[in-house]
């Protein structure tokens, strides 16, 4: 059959059609993919630089796991795809805190753009590794997604890519550059007592602060609520806005010669506890004031010679304290102890201690009742000054003036010459 020449211009048509309309398809799809992924390498180079672009470097507080244990605060500086990290964090006893580690940061274009710190960081990573007793780490994210940055880009806004944490990272400035160390002052000016009174307004309030959580009554007064919170140079900063007696506020600032903590329009105050409670109710340790070796110290001499008796023994006791036991809970049951730290044959650092209970008689007395020796006890190098000050009990304290108390004296009711200072320093 012949093909007029009318059939074959509509093939030659129709399949210049097609190839145009499979060409023009291509060539738009090319142009819109060049653009999309030029699109995301800029977003991706815009937060790298934005990053560096801070002299010196950004504020991070970080809360760890579902945030109920309180933050951390850290300091994070970039640097072409090394990062310096600071924190209130002390990894070891040897480390001071403080002291800067240096790992890589990648930002990178996955679905979204992502901040990923990772190459171990001990600072960052002690929460995010996984270990036999917490396969999930504490469930905490070490890569991030941008979400945005402020109008003046002086803070960044960041959600973790695993489990959703919120993170900000907040520009520094010249003033911030002893951050850590400021904060780890307000740490220890705060953390050694618990608070429990405040006052909103005109009206006061039990509440309970320590251990970065914040507990008080909720608006109607049926119940409490606890909110978290990360130490800051000035004071703390909460998660989330915290409202006491309808006065809501986000942060505190402490007043150095009340010791209260105050909301920053001055209508929220959180007591600084009396001196029985610093010492009675502390989450520190009231250390003694001695040099065995040396056979002196800020006690009596009865105490001095049992505090040297056991260095015949190639013992010596660096610390003895009475306060917060520094193995409780995990690992034993007494909240508070009569402490020592002593070195064994001059290699071995220990600890051991002796259950107590402290129960304050009106403003300025005390019981130290014992319970029973308790982890690590060594009866025979510890008994002679255990035996002594329960056998002291009670006793009468002579507190400093004003409101911090860092050095007290203890002189038993019954018995005179038994006394000793005590120091939370």
């Amino acid at each position: 059959m012949a093909i007029s020449k009318k059939t074959i211009n509509s093939f030659l048509l129709a399949a210049f059609c097609s190839f145009a309309t499979v060409s023009c398809s291509t060539d738009i799809d090319e142009l819109f993919d060049s653009s999309a992924a030029q699109r995301v390498q800029k977003s991706v180079e815009y937060y790298d630089q934005l990053l560096q672009d801070a002299p010196y470097g950004w504020i991070m507080n970080y809360y760890p796991g579902d945030g109920s244990m309180g933050g951390c605060a850290f300091t994070v500086k970039f640097d072409k795809g090394n990062v310096e990290m600071t924190s209130e964090i002390q990894i070891s006893d040897t480390i001071e805190v403080g002291t800067p580690y240096t790992s890589k940061y990648r930002v990178l274009k996955e679905q979204s753009i992502i901040l990923t710190f990772d190459t171990y960081n001990p600072l960052l990573h002690s929460f995010t590794e996984p270990s036999q007793s917490n396969i999930d780490g504490w469930h905490s994210d070490y890569e991030f997604i941008f979400n945005r940055v402020s109008e003046h880009s002086d803070s960044i806004f960041l959600t973790g890519k695993k489990y959703g944490m919120e993170l900000v990272l907040r520009r520094m400035t010249k003033e911030d550059q002893n951050y850590i160390q400021n904060v780890t002052r307000m740490n220890r000016l705060l953390m050694s007592v618990p608070h429990f009174y405040a006052v909103a307004g005109d009206k006061q309030y039990n509440i309970r602060l320590d251990d970065l959580r914040f507990t008080y009554p909720s608006e109607d007064g049926q119940s409490t609520i606890t909110s978290v919170f990360t130490y800051t140079p000035e004071g703390i900063e909460f998660k989330e806005p915290v409202t006491l007696g309808g006065i809501m506020f986000t942060n505190m600032v402490y007043d150095e010669p009340t010791g209260e903590l105050r909301s920053p329009d001055g209508k929220v105050r959180i007591l600084f506890p009396s001196n029985m409670q610093q010492f009675a109710n502390t989450l520190g340790q009231w250390k003694f004031i001695i040099d065995a070796a040396a056979q002196k110290g800020e006690c009596d001499k009865t105490f001095i010679s049992s505090f040297y008796r056991p260095i015949a023994f190639l013992c010596t006791i660096e610390n003895c304290f009475i306060g917060y036991n520094s193995v409780y809970p995990d690992s034993d049951e007494n909240e508070y102890v009569i402490g020592f730290q002593y070195n064994v044959f001059d290699q071995y650092l220990l600890y051991g201690c002796y259950g107590i209970k402290i129960n304050p008689i009106g403003d300025d007395s005390v019981e130290i009742i014992g319970v029973d020796k308790a982890y690590g006890y060594n009866e025979y190098y510890f008994s002679p000054i255990t035996s002594r000050i329960l056998k002291g009990s009670p006793y009468r304290i002579e507190f400093q003036e004003g409101n911090i108390q860092r050095k007290i004296k203890l002189v038993s009711i019954q018995d005179e010459n038994i006394w000793f200072y005590l120091s939370n320093q």
